[in-house]
């Protein structure tokens, strides 16, 4: 969501400071993010529909992101790969409310 207040605004604001440094990069390797699986089987990490099978339905899942490839995994057990076909970032890391493996 933007801001609705200007730089010049934003500097007046009390205990309001500038940043001194970049942000450290994000950190190497595979990022994990945790999904519920929907009621058609399936669930969408980076825009990519993911579809793991009716048996998982209501499920938390782990799904492993990595520069080309998709993992899906279910109580550290791998249930299927796919192609990453999108570059669009990760927008949400959990599910919505507290994600375990059920």
């Amino acid at each position: 969501m933007p801001t609705r207040i200007s730089p010049p605004q934003a500097a007046k604001l009390s205990g309001a400071r500038a940043t001194t440094k970049q942000l450290p990069p994000p950190p190497p390797g595979p990022t994990q993010v945790m999904r519920k699986i929907s009621t058609d089987g399936g669930t969408q990490v980076t825009g990519q529909r993911l579809h793991v099978g009716t048996p998982r339905i209501g499920k938390h899942v782990t799904v492993i992101v990595e520069d080309s490839i998709l993992s899906i995994l279910h109580n550290g057990i791998e249930l299927r790969a796919f192609a990453r076909t999108t570059t669009k970032p990760i927008r949400h890391y959990t599910s919505g409310g507290t994600a375990r493996n059920s």
